[in-house]
């Protein structure tokens, strides 16, 4: 039997820490949590660790999925199409007289149109993220309703993500940013 077959014959539980820090620790089941248990509280929990009423995951469950990467997307492609408007069509960007009030008006509705799919889609995705997450075990992500207000639901959902697998990366946050700073360039130019 090899250690990988151990792995998964020992259930989950609080064992003593196999580093020797004397403070058990809390296997779940595939690998070691961060938490150890303070034997100044007290006999050691029944169940995993908490962490704000979240019991922590293992770091096998992929927590950024598809419709994260999708919802982080969609303003990509809005910036872009932005910029192809204000580039192609003459005098949209600065209001010119020499401007076809024609061609100004059809690429200004075709942007209120792409602004509202491209909302709708974010909402959306929110929400297939939010139930992709309590799928994966995550106990009360961060509301899809948030994705009304899609900086708000990337920031609060890598924020619980992070409370219930430590190591996972802040790097949607980072994203976001970087977003919303081309964001106001765009807007400023």
């Amino acid at each position: 039997m090899d250690s990988q077959d151990h792995k998964q014959l020992v259930p989950a539980g609080w064992y003593p820490d196999p580093s020797g820090s004397g403070k058990p620790k809390w296997w779940d089941g595939t690998g070691w949590a961060e938490e150890e248990w303070d034997a100044r509280s007290g006999n050691p929990p029944v169940g995993p660790p908490l962490n704000g009423g979240r019991p922590l995951l293992g770091s096998q469950i992929r927590l950024y999925g598809p419709f994260l990467w999708t919802l982080l997307s969609v303003p990509v492609i809005m910036i872009g199409l932005d910029l192809v408007t204000k580039i192609s069509v003459p005098g949209y960007r600065d209001g010119s007289k020499m401007a076809d009030p024609g061609l100004v008006m059809v690429a200004g509705l075709f942007i209120i149109v792409t602004f509202v799919v491209s909302y709708v889609l974010m909402v959306v995705m929110a929400y297939r993220d939010w139930r992709w997450l309590a799928r994966a075990g995550v106990v009360r992500p961060f509301h899809w309703a948030w994705g009304f207000l899609p900086t708000v639901y990337v920031i609060g959902r890598t924020v619980i993500v992070r409370k219930v697998a430590p190591a996972t990366s802040s790097f949607p946050i980072a994203i976001v940013i970087a977003l919303t700073a081309l964001d106001r360039i765009n807007s400023s130019w």
